[in-house]
Order: C-alpha cells, then sequence, then structure tokens
C-alpha cells in the first residue's frame, strides 16, 4: 500500500449512510464522533480523546417498581440514561453487544423486607447462562434492606 502524505478526510454528514461497504467511514456531525461500518453496523471509533478501536457505552437499569416470586427472575431493564452505540435494547429488557470485544458490566439489586435470614443474590447473563454472581444475607438486627452487587470485568472477550 502506498504511503500517502496528507490528512484523512471523511465525509461529514448528519446521518449515516444507507448502503455502506465493509470499512467504509464517515465523521457524524450530529454527534462529533467517527464511524466506520463493520460489515454489521456503524460503530463508533470515539471523539479521539484516546485508545484505539471503537468507544461503546451504555447504562440501563429499571426505573419501574417490579414485583419479583420467589426463586429466580430476570428483572427487565426499563430505562437507560445514555447509549453511545445502540446497545440497550428495551423492548426485551437487556443490554446486547453488537461488537465483539470486551466489556466491563455492573449490577446491583437492592430488595427491602423486613424479615431476618432471607438471602438476596443477584446475577449478570451472558448469552443465557450466568457469568457472574453476588449474594448477601438479612440478618436479625441488620435493618431491613441488603444490596447485592455483581459485576463482569472485562477478562473475557463477549462476542456478539
Amino acid at each position: 500500500m502506498p504511503d500517502i502524505l496528507g490528512r484523512l478526510r471523511p465525509p461529514r454528514l448528519s446521518a449515516a449512510p444507507s448502503s455502506p461497504a465493509l470499512g467504509e467511514m464517515y465523521w457524524s456531525s450530529a454527534d462529533g464522533y467517527l464511524y466506520y461500518w463493520n460489515g454489521t453496523a456503524w460503530v463508533s471509533g470515539g471523539s479521539g480523546s484516546g485508545g484505539g478501536g471503537a468507544t461503546m457505552a451504555a447504562r440501563a437499569y429499571r426505573n419501574a417498581a417490579f414485583t419479583l416470586s420467589a426463586g429466580s427472575t430476570k428483572i427487565p431493564l426499563d430505562t437507560s440514561s445514555y447509549d453511545t452505540s445502540g446497545m440497550v435494547q428495551l423492548g426485551n429488557g437487556r443490554i446486547v453487544c453488537s461488537v465483539a470485544g470486551y466489556y466491563q458490566i455492573d449490577g446491583e439489586v437492592a430488595i427491602q423486607s423486613t424479615a431476618a435470614g432471607q438471602q438476596v443474590g443477584a446475577a449478570i447473563y451472558r448469552n443465557g447462562a450466568q457469568a457472574s454472581v453476588g449474594s448477601d444475607n438479612f440478618t436479625a438486627g441488620s435493618g431491613n434492606s441488603v444490596r447485592a452487587a455483581v459485576a463482569v470485568t472485562p477478562t473475557v472477550p463477549l462476542a456478539p
């Protein structure tokens, strides 16, 4: 490949091209990010303020009340405060990683109860399988609420 001196000036567009070719890029005038087409989706390269690769970030959580039943219950997400790359799917209550890579995922569940001796647990699932779990117990005299925190650190790559 020949060396080309100068600057890379991708097209400056307010919206993504509708029929992209693999590797095509554009700079979004709407959000100030550089995007490339990976053959499946437009991936943000970030704002240029650090590291290489895609900058993907999302925060989603359960805002509405949710009644738990005995046993295992998956609690669907219903609110997103930000999503830089379309990972949050509130229709099915989850975050979907569409690009293979390393992700940091954190979660916490807070339960209120007046009875001691109960246990609360929280888990994060990856592709339907439990990836991480945390738990805590209510004990006599400990008050009436407990939190269980859980995290998946970016030690294992997640694939779409």
